[in-house]
């Protein structure tokens, strides 16, 4: 649960982040996205 827009904004940004470096680094199972 995210407790306001900055928290939102950090997370969303490390998916990002993540998901374009390839690292393996993430907090939720992005394969299951629409």
């Amino acid at each position: 649960e995210v407790k306001s827009i900055g928290e939102a904004f950090r997370y969303g940004s490390f998916q990002t982040v993540s998901i374009m470096t390839t690292t393996g680094f993430v907090t939720t199972d992005f394969n299951v996205w629409p």
